[in-house]
């Protein structure tokens, strides 16, 4: 049960009418900070290698400073209007809104948050100790579970904060008549058997209802499947050969943008997937123009070496 789809939803739901234009408004909107993400980290890269070349400490420190704020708050700014989107695009699909996260690889196969607004007991955790994750590293491609309750049963997912054995032993799944009710009623949706099989920071301090989730889709932002030149290998990779193994992981995965939702079947395999690589797609640009101007660029690397021994004296 590696993948679990969605029957429920009508593709006439999800028509040009509603998809299309909250599309375009995203790609317009995106495709300018983009544009000025760029050009103006462009610009302050050049006032970096100024300062560098000068060996002037002040101003290595000062123009570092700058380009490394303006990277992260603009970067964080392009995940604040993703959002926004996935919310627009899942508006009145349940009167409950999506969770959104991103998140990144980072060093000896850790996930780490880059944004989310919610407060989580975890913001790092092993590749392993999630599903969703590891099946990305396998495979290179999005991850999608529509019953997370029954998958964990199933033995089939595995997440840090959800206690699988306490699941496959005590949790049963609500009453459908009594959920029908409660709908009717307008009551909250509140499965109380289910949040306590997910762990929090506090073992007092019940999880927020709209953390344990029972839906999620995962959409990698990924070359691993893309058809890339020579240059672009040795520049990015240090190498033409690039082996889609665990060792190349962290280099040919950028971030992942997680959509979670606290009913089951909430998504549509086909048309949420494409939605979700359009945004994850345009966001991997970002994230490789950070790249180009901190972890790949030598004056960057220069500026940072110049200020480790400055401080070690």
């Amino acid at each position: 049960m590696e993948i679990s789809t969605s029957k429920k939803y009508s593709i006439n739901l999800f028509n040009g009418e509603k998809s299309i234009p909250v599309l375009n408004e995203l790609v317009c909107e995106l495709q300018s900070i983009l544009a000025q993400y760029f050009v103006v980290a462009a610009i302050k890269h050049i006032a970096l290698e100024e300062a560098v070349n000068a060996a002037n400490l002040d101003q290595i420190t000062e123009k570092k400073k700058d380009i490394d704020l303006f990277l992260w708050e603009k970067l964080l700014e392009s995940f604040s209007i993703s959002e926004k989107y996935v919310l627009k695009y899942y508006d009145q699909r349940s009167k409950y809104t999506p969770r959104v996260t991103i998140k990144a690889p980072y060093e000896n196969n850790k996930i780490i948050d880059l944004y989310r607004k919610d407060r989580c007991p975890f913001t790092e955790f092993d590749i392993n100790d999630n599903t969703a994750f590891k099946k990305i590293q396998e495979t290179g491609r999005f991850y999608i579970c529509n019953n997370i309750p029954q998958a964990v049963k199933d033995e089939q997912y595995k997440n840090k904060r959800i206690n699988g054995q306490f699941v496959r032993t005590n949790y049963k799944f609500p009453n459908q008549l009594i959920s029908i009710w409660n709908k009717l009623r307008d009551l909250p949706e509140v499965d109380s058997s289910w949040e306590v099989c997910w762990d929090t920071d506090s073992k007092n301090v019940r999880p927020y209802t709209e953390s344990c989730y029972k839906s999620t889709l995962v959409v990698p932002m990924t070359l691993v499947n893309a058809s890339l030149c020579r240059e672009f290998k040795e520049y990015m990779f240090g190498d033409t050969k690039i082996v889609q193994s665990n060792s190349q992981y962290k280099k040919l995965m950028f971030g992942f943008l997680c959509i979670d939702h606290r009913h089951i079947n909430y998504f549509n395999y086909d048309l949420d997937t494409r939605f979700g690589y359009i945004i994850a797609d345009i966001l991997s640009l970002f994230l490789v123009v950070r790249l180009m101007c901190t972890i790949k660029s030598e004056v960057y690397q220069k500026a940072e070496r110049k200020l480790e021994e400055t401080s070690r004296q």
